[in-house]
């Protein structure tokens, strides 16, 4: 991830001499110990020792690759540092500095349409008095546009054995433990991968939380020894590991039905690997969960565990709910498909 981060950065270092140079960062590579300079024959360890006279701090740091990819310079990393910089173009944002960015951009309804109105009120003052905007007739309504429109009921629900739940407050509802999935599914063999390194007492309350909550709403989970796989990694084996619980499956002869990955923090380019591995190459459902969304206040948090429960289950093929009778229109009475899409998400 460090490599991740600082790809396409500028790196400013500063030489034991006093010079000091600024290149994009490339790769890492070996510690200065072991990582050679081709036409030196010599390591960067060497290299500092020969011709700086320096004895480095750390030389089993890895050292940064900057510059030209055709050049071998290898700094270490104790001699670089990072200055404030504007993000590369085409870099994506970690999920903490996308939230953060959101926090602080976002405006109220109410604020935004004062904001427009203000800069409308404005802008008219300044064309009403232009003369060229006279001469062409151009000026600017001082109210926004009113578009007419209604609030639809929300629909109601139906689950396991025709059971209804309505939902007075649009967008929320919380079904009671009567209410199970209209299709709940098996999951009898999965595996969990663990990046946080769960001590034994919070793995076990995951496993008989997922295993009770998926009783109440209907999904059967298994949490059996044998039909459960539980692989301690990081973030420099997951890829290897996820291949390797999926080749021990196949030489079980058992059909792997789902991989839940357990990260300490959002999973940002991690969560990326693990979708392309599980989606695209392998094509086993996975289902990502962060350690702070499991547990509130040291213990396990039942609401979260339900809310991932839906998402596994429509995952494995179940139905979670389907529209009430009273509450399909009749364009739903016969086989169709509905598609949406959304140009601003």
């Amino acid at each position: 991830t460090l490599a991740y981060d600082l790809k396409g950065m500028k790196i400013k270092y500063e030489l034991p001499n006093g010079n000091k140079r600024v290149y994009k960062f490339n790769k890492l590579v070996e510690c200065a110990r072991k990582q050679i300079i081709p036409d030196l024959k010599k390591t960067v360890e060497q290299y500092f020792k020969d011709e700086h006279n320096a004895r480095l701090k750390y030389p089993l740091l890895p050292c940064l690759h900057l510059g030209s990819l055709q050049k071998t310079i290898y700094i270490p990393a104790e001699f670089c540092y990072m200055e404030k910089q504007a993000l590369p173009r085409g870099k994506k944002l970690p999920d903490d500095a996308v939230a953060t960015m959101i926090r602080s951009t976002a405006t109220r309804p109410e604020e935004r349409k004062q904001k427009i109105l203000d800069s409308l009120q404005k802008t008219n003052k300044f064309y009403a008095n232009d003369p060229y905007a006279k001469e062409f007739g151009i000026s600017f309504e001082q109210a926004m546009l009113k578009v007419s429109g209604r609030v639809l009921d929300p629909p109601s629900l139906e689950y396991k054995d025709k059971l209804e739940q309505r939902i007075n407050f649009p967008g929320s509802w919380r079904p009671s433990p009567r209410h199970k999935y209209v299709d709940g599914a098996n999951l009898d063999h999965w595996a969990v991968l663990d990046l946080c390194h769960l001590s034994d007492s919070e793995y076990v309350q995951i496993l008989n939380g997922f295993q009770s909550v998926g009783k109440e709403v209907g999904i059967n989970i298994s949490t059996a020894p044998e039909n459960l796989w539980h692989q301690r990694t990081d973030e420099r084996r997951l890829a290897n590991d996820f291949e390797a619980v999926v080749e021990e499956y196949r030489k079980a002869n058992l059909t792997l039905q789902l991989i839940m990955v357990i990260f300490p923090f959002k999973g940002g380019n991690l969560y990326d690997t693990v979708k392309r591995l599980g989606d695209i190459q392998y094509h086993i459902p996975t289902q990502c969960v962060v350690k702070k969304t499991l547990f509130k206040m040291g213990q396990l948090n039942r609401q979260s565990v339900g809310n991932i429960c839906l998402k596994i289950n429509s995952k494995l093929g179940g139905i979670n709910h389907v529209l009430h009778a009273r509450s399909r229109p009749p364009v739903l009475h016969n086989p169709i498909m509905i598609m949406g899409a959304d140009v601003s998400h």
